[in-house]
């Protein structure tokens, strides 16, 4: 046991702490956005987290918590992606969620009855080598589903997404999204290369897995963390010069209150999400960008005030242009005035993921 557990955490080691940082960082970018998609990812990484830390063997009135919390992630990950591209879109979520909660089902039956992990650490009875088998078909079918599904929306907004006022590494970061999801996906399937032994990486028949396995899920580790943190240098190396994004550290003005300030951090993802909608509404009126962005300010001033700025979502934004927008345009007398809201909302609703990866 003793060369299981240092192979282990030469793999699991580093996982975990990738995990655990973005955990950390999903919950507090999560309170500061006041976005439910980024809530639910912080759970994704916590229940991986659970998944990891609970796959070895366990005392038995562990047993059932265990089986009750491991491989939950691939649910939360396609609740994530409805939250995040398809809200009040149409889209797989129905037939992908379904089909998700029918096999965690399948699997929390054949662990609570068979106590089998993936790889295992008992030997497995000949007898029972077509149940293991098929277990571990259901928890790669579980992470086929829920992947799949993100790298999907992942690459269908990177093709949407084509904007001058988009930085490159915004854009760039949806590859990452759906690279590392299939990454994760290959991984799964490499369970089926490991002996069944019980020695799992240890076993002297584990070769082929261990020449694998780790280098397929340490470069998922890595894509995964600059994915969702994006340090500074990767934005700027994603986008081949220095990077756009504004510094969330802003300074404020002494008449914004104190409970606003500790929201402040919306105000530069607010801007950027008004430059861009600044780019499609310009046209729409026959108005230069900067014109129409003004506009955008106005609108927001008279819906959520003065400081509104300074508390801003992206449910506000649809209640700004849905709103205060369509009454500014009809006061100046614009022609379908109706017609160019339902436009630019039609726009938000679109790329409702772009203000998420903007902001994250």
């Amino acid at each position: 046991m003793a060369s299981i557990s240092i192979f282990n955490q030469l793999i699991d080691g580093p996982i975990s702490v990738v995990l655990a940082i973005l955990c950390v960082f999903s919950v507090v970018r999560g309170i500061k956005l006041k976005n439910p998609a980024i809530g639910v990812l912080a759970l994704v990484f916590g229940d991986y987290i659970a998944t990891v830390g609970l796959n070895e063997t366990l005392p038995p009135e562990l047993l059932l918590i265990r089986d009750f919390i491991v491989i939950d992630y691939p649910i939360f990950i396609i609740i994530f992606t409805k939250l995040a591209f398809y809200l009040n879109r149409k889209s797989w979520f129905t037939a992908a969620l379904g089909a998700d909660i029918f096999l965690r089902v399948v699997h929390f039956y054949l662990t609570t009855t068979y106590r089998f992990t993936i790889p295992t650490y008992v030997p497995i009875p000949n007898d029972l080598l077509g149940v293991y088998y098929f277990q571990a078909l259901i928890v790669s079918l579980q992470l086929v589903v829920a992947f799949t599904f993100l790298s999907f929306a992942s690459f269908q907004a990177y093709h949407e997404v084509n904007h001058g006022s988009v930085d490159p590494w915004v854009r760039k970061r949806y590859l990452f999204i759906g690279a590392s999801n299939l990454i994760f996906i290959a991984a799964s399937f490499v369970s089926f290369l490991f002996p069944t032994d019980g020695l799992s990486y240890a076993s002297p028949h584990a070769l082929v897995a261990d020449i694998v396995y780790p280098p397929i899920i340490l470069s998922y580790t890595v894509i995964l963390y600059l994915t969702w943190v994006m340090p500074s240098w990767f934005k700027t190396v994603l986008n081949g010069r220095e990077a756009t994004r504004p510094d969330f550290r802003i300074e404020l003005p002494p008449e914004v209150p104190q409970e606003l300030a500790t929201q402040a951090v919306t105000m530069p993802v607010a801007m950027r999400g008004i430059n861009f909608l600044g780019e499609k509404l310009g046209p729409m009126m026959s108005i230069t960008p900067a014109a129409a962005k003004g506009l955008l300010f106005v609108a927001i001033e008279h819906e959520l005030g003065l400081l509104g700025i300074y508390d801003f979502t992206y449910e506000k934004l649809t209640r700004v242009v849905g709103h205060s927008l369509r009454q500014i345009l009809v006061d100046m007398g614009i022609d379908n005035a109706d017609g160019i809201v339902d436009e630019i909302s039609t726009e938000i609703l679109k790329n409702q993921s772009l203000f998420l990866m903007m902001a994250f």
